[in-house]
């Protein structure tokens, strides 16, 4: 039996609970209506400045990226006009290449800048690699490759 009423008591307490949750509810649902919109609205101010940022982002790498391509651009300029590419510009091209930025693989661009990427990062490339194989003249005679600073030549 007092199984029973412990039963009966229980059932009474959940009507209970949930006619005074009613009544809660009732008699403020003005506030739950206020807070239900602000938290919907601090919501969506979040998700506007969260994309608005990752926009930015992508905005930012798709500007290095295509600064970087106009600068590989000016190298192979540069380069393909000049007799002798020094073993230390070679280096230092070659490493600035390894930058992120300057390949399109590795960060977003559209297509037409993949493609410039492309094209000028293989022209560049076969621009330093015949700067650092030695010419059929240096083979031939055996000559060593010297590199002096430009502010030792007269």
């Amino acid at each position: 039996m007092s199984n029973q009423l412990d039963y009966i008591d229980r059932e009474q307490l959940i009507k209970d609970a949930k006619c005074a949750r009613m009544k809660f509810v009732s008699q403020n649902f003005r506030s739950f209506v206020y807070g239900s919109g602000l938290l919907g609205l601090l919501c969506t101010f979040a998700i506007t400045v969260l994309t608005a940022n990752r926009y930015q982002e992508t905005n930012r790498q798709f500007e290095r990226a295509l600064d970087a391509t106009a600068q590989m651009e000016e190298f192979v300029e540069i380069l393909s006009h000049a007799n002798k590419i020094s073993s230390n510009s070679a280096r230092e091209i070659a490493q600035l290449m390894r930058h992120p930025q300057y390949n399109c693989d590795l960060v977003a661009c559209d297509a037409a800048l993949e493609r410039r990427n492309h094209i000028v990062r293989s022209e560049l490339n076969a621009l330093l690699a015949s700067a650092t194989r030695p010419d059929d003249a240096q083979i031939s005679h055996g000559a060593k490759a010297t590199s002096r600073p430009l502010s030792a030549v007269h």
